[in-house]
């Protein structure tokens, strides 16, 4: 039987620190965007959405474990990391649809994050100015 090799408990700190600043990061902010930028009537649904999403992706994570013994580490770490960019991968593909049907949402009922009133809705990448801020942001990934 195989020992695990000891571990200082400084880096069993350092990495539950990281994780509990991550969860306040990954969690609180973007619940706090949608609440405080959705209207009303679709704030609880974005949250369950959000919260069934975060559940999905454990779910996820915790089936490709099965692979990690036949895989090796490397390759299992690799194959983890993958996944973030095929999820962008699918962004990238379906950006038409998604914001045709957010632009459709957002034509039924639209607040503003400022606190002004309801505006009509327009498409988000339909203006100029935001697609090409888009291609940047995307290009500067690369």
């Amino acid at each position: 039987m195989a020992l695990l090799s000891v571990v200082p408990v400084a880096l069993w700190l350092g990495f539950y620190l990281i994780i509990d600043l991550a969860t306040v990061w990954l969690e609180a902010s973007p619940q706090s965007i949608i609440s405080h930028c959705a209207s009303t009537s679709v704030v609880a649904t974005m949250i369950a959405v959000f919260k069934v999403a975060n559940t999905f992706s454990y779910f996820l994570l915790g089936w490709l474990a099965r692979f990690y013994e036949p895989l090796g580490p490397a390759r299992y770490r690799a194959l983890t990391a993958l996944l973030p960019l095929v999820g962008l991968a699918l962004m990238m593909l379906l950006d038409r649809r998604i914001a045709q049907v957010l632009s459709q949402a957002a034509a039924t009922v639209r607040g503003d994050c400022n606190g002004e009133e309801a505006q009509p809705a327009t498409d988000w990448l339909a203006q100029p100015d935001r697609r090409e801020m888009t291609r940047t942001a995307l290009r500067d990934l690369k």
